[in-house]
């Protein structure tokens, strides 16, 4: 029991009617607090006026319509999330009665409101986790599925002209592969914040209050069809952080402007400034296709996850096994775990590929409800002048190489049919594939789940086949795409393609 009577619920025990709020969990401060998380900018001269994202439960409910308003189900599961400390089964698995997001109290509102404006919580690190777990295009959809639901925003069209370095006046050529380039450099709506915040002061700025209002609805659509259901949490995370500070905490302003910002050219350039990665990359795509949509299940999780990160020259596709939740999961884990690595230290070396792949085998098979996962990640650098691929491999997903016509794997199965021999997160999991390769200038690199390759040989795509396809893509996008679509197997089907 809490000091306010609360009981505890964890994991392995059935909640009871009071609440479920775990004072055990270790609660950290933030290491910098600032302003509030998830913001939406007030125009400097529309300042006597509240502007808010305009969903739905903010143009039908206030604080001063109800002394506690209506949570929604996105809210409830969060709460949830919150207080269980991350276990993304309140997510992912509410119809289970211990995770029903129905069961979430007034009470237990109240003390995540409160605990998020005291800053003695580690929710910012669970929002993020949360958000980079998701499928990387959820609800499932191409690049160019993407861009369909673009074409009749104009001003949407714009938004992502400017943020891909691309002149307004030519939005219309804007294709996937900008919203690849796009996503790589905002994979979740948190790494978008602050540009789609400087973005519309822009348009603030030069523009009468009604032209403000008509980008502020294209924002929100725009997110809505890059991001589906990140930006769906993403909104009720924000509104959790608003209702706190509104409820708990006198409301500050959310920027210190110390001079004006001048964008145009000048954001255009820093666009267009090439990382040193880059300068050795060409062109990349990624790709992802839900097995849900083969069998009638649209809203099944994709098992398969990626990390696309071309400014650091990192790659990988992760494909979840172990049924149920299990597998997206273990995937999803082994994702995060890559990036948090990525963020602390860039591998450099065949040892540092092997120490990553032993942290993501640790952190699925040490996580109850995680399943196991196949991987293969890589990285392109260039050491000497000499090109190379750095590359690591366990289970059944491949990476190819394919030169001058040619395609070869350059990892091997580890599995025979749909049997699976090693894979991360298995205690018996063996780090044995693991390499260094050079790299000539137009060489093409093909990172894919077992979804393209095929188990058996009804399903598999000949490797003269694969180099066509690959080669003769006008871009790495158009390729990633070719490869779903060619691809047979009814599996969830991830493909990565790298240009050198």
């Amino acid at each position: 029991m809490t000091p306010n009577g609360v009981t505890i619920a964890t994991k392995a025990t059935k909640k009871t009617a009071s609440a479920y709020i775990p004072p055990t969990l270790p609660l950290q401060k933030r290491p910098t607090p600032g302003r509030l998380p998830f913001s939406r900018i007030i125009p400097k001269q529309y300042a006597i006026i509240k502007i808010t994202m305009r969903t739905n439960e903010n143009l039908n409910s206030s604080p001063e319509q109800s002394e506690t308003p209506s949570l929604n189900r996105h809210q409830k599961k969060l709460i949830g999330y919150y207080l269980s400390g991350g276990d993304n089964s309140y997510i992912f698995n509410s119809s289970h009665p211990n995770y029903n997001e129905d069961q979430v109290t007034e009470k237990e509102r109240d003390f995540v409101l409160q605990s998020m404006q005291t800053g003695e919580n580690n929710y910012a690190r669970l929002e993020k986790q949360l958000l980079h777990e998701l499928a990387p295009f959820n609800p499932p959809k191409t690049t160019d599925q993407i861009y369909e639901g673009l074409k009749d925003d104009k001003q949407g069209k714009r938004i992502l002209a400017y943020m891909t370095g691309v002149n307004w006046n030519q939005f219309d050529t804007v294709s996937g592969s900008h919203i690849t380039r796009f996503l790589s450099k905002y994979p979740t709506p948190l790494e978008f914040e602050k540009s789609s915040e400087d973005f519309l002061q822009l348009i603030a700025d030069n523009n009468s209050i009604n032209k403000y209002y008509e980008y502020v609805d294209s924002m929100d659509n725009f997110c809505s069809q890059i991001y589906g259901k990140k930006y769906e949490y993403y909104k009720a995370m924000k509104s959790l952080h608003e209702a706190a500070a509104e409820e708990y905490g006198k409301e500050e302003p959310l920027h210190t402007r110390g001079q004006k910002h001048h964008f145009g050219e000048k954001f255009l350039k820093i666009w267009g400034e090439k990382h040193e990665a880059e300068r050795l990359i060409a062109d990349s795509g990624v790709a992802s296709f839900n097995k849900g949509n083969l069998i009638g299940h649209p809203e099944r999780r994709n098992e398969d996850a990626t990390y696309y990160n071309p400014k650091a020259g990192i790659f990988a596709v992760f494909d979840g096994a172990g049924g149920m939740n299990g597998a997206a999961r273990a995937s999803g884990i082994a994702a995060a775990v890559l990036r948090e690595s990525v963020e602390d230290a860039t591998p450099e070396n065949t040892e540092d590929m092997a120490d990553i792949m032993e942290s993501i085998n640790d952190a699925i098979h040490y996580d109850q409800t995680a399943g196991h996962s196949t991987g293969v990640v890589g990285r392109v650098l260039e050491k000497n002048g000499q090109k190379s691929l750095l590359y690591a491999s366990v289970g059944d997903s491949r990476i190819y190489l394919i030169r001058n016509g040619k395609a070869r794997a350059i990892t091997i199965d580890e599995g025979s049919g749909n049997i699976i021999y090693n894979s991360l997160g298995r205690e018996t999991a063996k780090i044995k594939q693991v390499g260094e390769i050079p790299l000539k200038k137009g060489d093409n690199i093909v990172f894919c789940s077992d979804g393209i390759t095929g188990d058996f040989e009804k399903d598999f795509i000949p490797d003269e086949e694969l180099a066509k396809i690959v080669e003769h893509a006008s871009s790495a996008a158009q390729a990633t795409n070719a490869l779903i679509k060619r691809a047979t197997k009814i599996d969830d089907r991830t493909a990565l393609v790298v240009r050198v």
